[in-house]
């Protein structure tokens, strides 16, 4: 770091330690305060060329140290001081980029714009946000309504400070940017929480808030509209790249993958994972289902095994939904291997 171009400086200390001199000889002493301050302590020589004989009025105002040179103590004491609190907001903002936060996203329902907040508590920034009597960003004196949309793993509060940088060509003001589909899913596809249970717990308390303001709040689930689909997309992010290597021996359309990944989802949160085999096993005989009941039917089987929170898969439902029959009980009859390892 170079040297500090600064120091405190106190008009009335100056005041009262410089009464009864004269103009001339205040004007002396300020030189000789600035010369210490830039080149340190002084030799006579030093003192001498810079106001001349001025100094024999004034020399009581310095000291001289071991080696003989002249300073003033309150210099010295002032540099020293200046020196350490710049050290201390150093350390301090070394401190906290290396702290762990998560990174949030925040969407201003009306505009569409971004927040790329960092936050040790995104949901305290959040109640913050929706408690502000004026939005950061106006648009025809619209009331603002925001929405959380991500929330990170724990990373290093540096993370935030580089897309801030990375996305400056969008920016706004301050933390709030214009960014597409494709930015959004680019962040929460590189810095989404695997924590499933991490994950419920900022959904729960994310909807706390929103009651708390009386605002609306709505699961974020298929059949939303076109340009909401992206919202649909980020919450699929979580868990798409985790099983995104179990499909290489199956062909399936993006529609059936998802639905696959939603139902092993939901055996992991039923703590029944499937083993490698079973895994195997379960998707060809998926494959086979589709060759014989068609896409669509597989998927209402398995999404209605999943709301009646079924152990397995009860395909004897996809006769009931083809025929389009009553809600007559179906006998359970599991096809699909149940394990207690993850994958």
């Amino acid at each position: 770091m170079g040297k500090d171009p600064a120091m405190l400086w106190y008009p009335s200390d100056w005041i009262s330690g410089t009464q009864g001199m004269s103009f001339e000889e205040k004007g002396a002493y300020m030189e000789l305060l600035m010369l210490q301050f830039n080149r340190g302590h002084m030799t006579n020589k030093m003192i001498i060329n810079t106001i001349g004989d001025i100094w024999d009025s004034i020399s009581l105002k310095f000291e001289q140290d071991d080696d003989g040179l002249w300073y003033h103590h309150r210099i010295d004491f002032e540099k020293e001081k200046r020196k350490k609190y710049v050290d201390s907001r150093k350390k301090s903002s070394e401190k906290s980029l290396s702290d762990e936060s998560r990174i949030y996203l925040i969407r201003d329902v009306i505009s569409g714009n971004i927040k790329i907040g960092v936050s040790v508590d995104p949901i305290r920034r959040y109640r913050e946000l929706l408690g502000q009597q004026k939005p950061a960003v106006l648009i025809n004196n619209e009331i603002r309504d925001y929405e959380m949309i991500f929330i990170s793993k724990l990373l290093l509060r540096e993370v935030g400070i580089e897309l801030h940088d990375k996305y400056s060509s969008k920016r706004i003001k301050g933390e709030w940017f214009s960014l597409d589909n494709n930015d959004i899913e680019t962040i929460c596809s590189e810095y989404y929480e695997t924590d499933i249970h991490v994950r419920k717990a900022y959904e729960e308390r994310t909807l706390s808030v929103r009651k708390e303001y009386a605002l609306p709040y709505v699961k974020r689930t298929h059949g939303r509209t076109e340009n909401e689909n992206i919202y649909i997309n980020i919450s699929n992010i979580y868990t798409k790249d985790k099983y995104k290597d179990i499909f290489n021996n199956h062909v399936f359309t993006d529609s059936i993958k998802n639905t696959i990944i939603n139902w092993l989802e939901y055996k992991r949160e039923r703590k029944e994972s499937y083993r490698p085999r079973g895994l195997t096993a379960l998707l060809t005989q998926i494959q086979n289902r589709i060759n014989e009941l068609g896409e669509e039917s597989v998927e209402q089987v398995i999404q209605e095994s999943m709301a009646c929170n079924y152990k397995g898969i009860i395909w004897d439902m996809a006769r009931n939904i083809s025929t389009g029959g009553g809600n007559k009980k179906q006998e359970r009859k599991y096809f699909d291997f149940v394990g207690d390892d993850e994958l």
